[in-house]
């Protein structure tokens, strides 16, 4: 789909407005698009579609404003030719992804049992890796690299939504699975680094 795109935009220009349409990007003019230089093995600004070939890595990203007030672009970006698309910048509120059917029915029973008598969850072992690998993609989604302060946000998210889960023995409850999430991160990059995802 996307090589069609590009076999069919006149100019640089055109090709920026039907990559912003594919996305269903409304302010197409807040996106910057670049190409992967195959020699520099950096992204650079799109000028001419001829700098295009075949199974070339592109991506649009959001324009932020220097100190200089130029537009330069994010690093949150949406990509193709790539193992994933980055859609979205790191949102304010991080919002928990939909769990698997077995994952919300176990937590649907651990928040009762904990609205009536306050004993937190134990996890077995084979819910926390679904729930962990559904959070960790949500998380990849935004960006590949969290920080350690978005990385507490989405562990914080995830208590707050489900109090069962927090940890008596944390500061905060959530400690533990920032911790977590932390980790599955890093197995996350290595295992889309195997399957040739450039940016890891």
């Amino acid at each position: 789909m996307f090589k069609w795109i590009v076999d069919t935009a006149s100019d640089s220009a055109d090709l920026h407005r039907l990559a912003c349409e594919k996305f269903n990007i409304q302010r197409p003019e807040d996106f910057i698009l670049q190409y992967l230089d195959p020699d520099f093995k950096e992204y650079v600004n799109l000028t001419d579609v001829a700098d295009i070939c075949d199974l070339m890595s592109l991506r649009l990203c959001p324009k932020i404003t220097s100190s200089r007030n130029e537009p330069i672009a994010s690093a949150s970006t949406i990509e193709t030719g790539s193992a994933h698309l980055r859609r979205e910048s790191w949102p304010k509120t991080f919002e928990l992804p939909v769990f698997d059917s077995m994952v919300q029915m176990f937590l649907k029973s651990a928040d009762d049992n904990f609205s009536k008598n306050g004993t937190p969850a134990v996890v077995p072992r084979d819910i926390k890796v679904k729930l962990l690998d559904a959070v960790a993609n949500k998380i990849f989604g935004y960006t590949a690299y969290a920080s350690k302060d978005q990385i507490q946000q989405a562990a914080k998210a995830l208590v707050d939504k489900h109090p069962s889960l927090q940890c008596t023995t944390a500061p905060n409850g959530w400690e533990a699975w920032a911790h977590a999430l932390g980790f599955k991160m890093g197995n996350f990059r290595m295992k889309m680094r195997r399957l040739g995802c450039e940016e890891v």
